[in-house]
């Protein structure tokens, strides 16, 4: 079942991205070895980004995701914002969008596989969005307290990191397609 899965996404993504729009750097990213490399230190950028965001205890991120998945379940507006309205609720979204990325990152540069090391930087990709969302909106809560974790330079700082790593971990996935595609 795994391997029709991992089969079927790395079909698409052969297919979804046209070779044209590949830029590679073959010192950076031209093997796998030299792509997890550069993983290795996207993934380092990334911990020191969100090392500063708030800890959620473990029951209280069980708690958000719960009660998310209730208001989702039924549709429940007033619910959901009840939800959103937990000071938690941001630095959790932050903390576990990050925690997905790691671990995608983590088996990319450690797998022997062109093929799963193209997925899990695909899966990286697609969540990186959500993580720069989630930085946004913790980034305004973090604003309106005092006292704040992130001042206007930290916040600068971030947001100066977070597309660069965002273009880094792109660059590797159109590497790896490219490798893939490849005789």
């Amino acid at each position: 079942m795994m391997a029709r899965a991992t089969e079927a996404a790395l079909a698409f993504l052969l297919v979804a991205v046209p070779a044209s729009a590949e830029v590679c750097d073959p010192a950076r990213f031209g093997t796998q070895a030299a792509r997890a490399e550069q993983i290795g230190q996207a993934a380092m950028q990334l911990v020191r980004m969100v090392e500063r965001v708030d800890e959620v205890p473990p029951g209280t991120a069980d708690h958000i995701e719960q009660e998310t998945a209730a208001a989702f379940a039924v549709r429940d507006q007033t619910k959901f914002t009840s939800v959103v309205a937990n000071p938690l609720f941001y630095p959790h979204q932050v903390r576990k969008h990050a925690g997905l990325i790691l671990d995608n990152l983590r088996r990319a540069r450690e797998t022997d596989s062109r093929q799963l090391q193209a997925l899990h930087l695909s899966a990286s990709v697609a969540l990186y969005a959500d993580l720069r969302q989630a930085l946004v909106a913790y980034f305004e809560l973090d604003r309106a307290r005092t006292p704040r974790r992130f001042d206007n330079e930290a916040v600068r700082a971030t947001s100066t990191v977070i597309i660069p790593t965002g273009n880094t971990l792109l660059e590797a996935l159109q590497c790896a397609i490219r490798e893939l595609r490849e005789p």
